[in-house]
């Protein structure tokens, strides 16, 4: 959720973050970088929520769900405001305050998403 928040309070082009997405995918250089720094810290963050995951499920705390499903899920909740924005905004027809204070009911929505799936 802090990427979300990052890029929507820093955001002055709503139109960045797709950049930075279509750059990463078409530029090898982008490539590059998301191999030699993304993908290790990636997998490290797998990780560590593997590792508080597993002790959770046997506590019987949340319900079992592998590490890397739950990760790519939040990624995926964040990640589509952004690459589908055109269409989201055709969809909500808010502009301004409004489309912020939306975005601002998604982030909260994705914490509840995450969280449900987890919950016995």
């Amino acid at each position: 959720m802090r990427l979300l928040t990052i890029l929507l309070n820093k955001t002055a082009n709503p139109e960045l973050p797709l950049f930075i997405y279509r750059e990463i995918l078409t530029n090898e250089c982008g490539k590059e970088i998301c191999r030699k720094t993304l993908f290790p810290n990636f997998r490290l963050a797998i990780s560590l929520l593997d590792r508080s995951l597993q002790e959770e499920i046997k506590k019987g705390t949340v319900r079992p769900v592998k590490a890397e499903d739950l990760m790519v899920s939040a990624i995926s909740l964040n990640i589509f405001v952004f690459v589908a924005n055109p269409l989201i905004q055709l969809f909500v027809e808010e502009k301004g305050e409004e489309y912020h204070q939306y975005m601002e009911r998604r982030k909260q929505e994705n914490v509840e998403i995450i969280l449900s799936r987890l919950r016995k």
